[in-house]
């Protein structure tokens, strides 16, 4: 899988991480229709 990259960071991307989960990691802002905001566990909202 490809990396995902920010500023001078660099992660590594896995299968069923989403983009949120990578964006906390990075700490950067990832807009969203649910308002969510910071560190939330998205497994079960995948799931929904």
């Amino acid at each position: 899988m490809s990396p995902v990259y920010h500023g001078g960071s660099v992660l590594q991307s896995s299968p069923g991480k989403s983009v949120f989960e990578y964006a906390d990691a990075l700490r950067v802002r990832a807009p969203t229709s649910c308002g969510r905001s910071g560190d939330h566990d998205y497994r079960g909202a995948r799931e929904t």
